[in-house]
């Protein structure tokens, strides 16, 4: 099995994480404590692939599940049960959804997908950020591809999979030289 990317509660408490089988096929959301001890599958009442736990402020988790064929983002409760859809856009494979500090928006990245004539999905190799308010309204995209958002200035084949909020501190530039002041676009980051 493989263990996906840990995400820790907002309380510190906790950490959830997603285990796969090899091939990739099935998934599910596990909880263990940081001291370590036996993981604690969360019981999801919906069949589906389920990966890249993240924490909404009130404890609950976020989720991106896949369910007849689609990726949405979901949040479930850590006690389990019936998940609630948060995104519904069937053409955007979702994951590694993670909410903004002040909890006005989700980012999370996606890839763009595409009906093939044998109904095989086929996903877009870029995979973009987008953005969605956290009732699911708004959702859109931050760094679309060029090849379906004319006028995009960002490079097809670079691919966006891990992403975080930024945070007030001190910047660091390409040099790993912290600085004061606001970053520029020549290779400053947070």
């Amino acid at each position: 099995a493989i263990a996906g990317q840990p995400a820790w509660s907002p309380d510190g408490d906790v950490v959830a994480f997603d285990i796969s089988d090899i091939l990739a096929t099935e998934s599910e959301i596990y909880l263990i404590d940081p001291e370590g001890g036996e993981p604690l599958q969360i019981p999801i009442s919906t069949d589906g692939q389920w990966r890249d736990p993240a924490w909404a402020p009130d404890g609950r988790l976020l989720i991106a599940g896949l369910v007849d064929g689609r990726q949405q983002l979901y949040h479930v409760p850590v006690t389990g049960g019936e998940p609630q859809l948060l995104t519904d856009s069937p053409d955007i494979f979702k994951g590694n959804a993670k909410y903004a500090p002040d909890e006005s928006q989700i980012a999370y990245t996606g890839s763009i997908i595409l009906e093939q004539v044998s109904a095989a999905i086929l996903n877009l190799h870029s995979y973009g950020i987008f953005l969605v308010n956290p009732d699911g309204t708004d959702e859109h995209s931050l760094t679309a591809d060029p090849r379906l958002n004319p006028g995009a200035g960002v490079d097809p084949f670079l691919d966006a999979f891990l992403l975080g909020w930024c945070v007030d501190g001190a910047w660091i530039d390409d040099s790993w030289t912290p600085f004061e002041g606001q970053p520029t676009p020549e290779g400053q980051a947070q």
